[in-house]
């Protein structure tokens, strides 16, 4: 459920923009000349490109919960995937964070939505996670027989005690990892 809520508030600030651009287009008070109408509408099939693609995601997110998706199987350029999560970088900078994803010309053979839902999923992770003013740096590395994917962020991290209860302990109380330690409990703990 979150990840599907937090996909769907991911749509949110472009829905915005798009409403916004609208009102532009619509009101006098705006310079409407050609060129800028031309520019708007642009910025508006981009607004509405980033949409879909997000509508994608929660679809596949949906299907998996249900137990209907199955997988597909391809092999596809990452850049494709890493060109969509840059189009994302308006909520990250609603945070005055800075995403950094690094081009790529790595090759995979995996499924294609699922790949990119995990991607999205760890950089929203990271976004959630990260203060204010982080950065977020989402890179791939291809090595002889896989694709090493990392998002590395600058946020406070995992204590000790939670990373030890996650690999040492079978049974874990997931809502209690990453409230433990420092300031703001209350805060750390409305915010999983």
């Amino acid at each position: 459920k979150k990840t599907g809520l937090s996909i769907v508030n991911g749509i949110n600030p472009y829905i915005d923009r798009v409403v916004s651009e609208v009102h532009k287009l619509n009101s006098p008070q705006f310079d409407n000349s050609p060129k800028i109408q031309i520019e708007r509408l642009t910025y508006i099939d981009e607004l509405i490109t980033t949409i879909n693609d997000y509508n994608e995601i929660l679809t596949q997110w949906i299907r998996m919960k249900q137990g209907a998706i199955s997988l597909s199987i391809e092999s596809f350029s990452l850049s494709d995937l890493f060109n969509l999560i840059k189009k994302s970088r308006r909520s990250f900078e609603l945070k005055h964070q800075q995403l950094i994803v690094d081009d790529t010309d790595a090759v995979v053979k995996a499924d294609k939505a699922l790949t990119l839902f995990m991607i999205n999923t760890l950089a929203d992770n990271a976004r959630k996670y990260t203060q204010e003013h982080g950065t977020i740096h989402i890179s791939a590395k291809a090595e002889d027989k896989y694709v090493e994917i990392s998002i590395i962020d600058n946020g406070r991290g995992l204590s000790e005690n939670d990373i030890n209860n996650m690999l040492h302990e079978k049974i874990y109380d997931s809502s209690k990892i990453g409230v433990s330690d420092g300031n703001d409990k209350k805060k750390k703990k409305k915010n999983k």
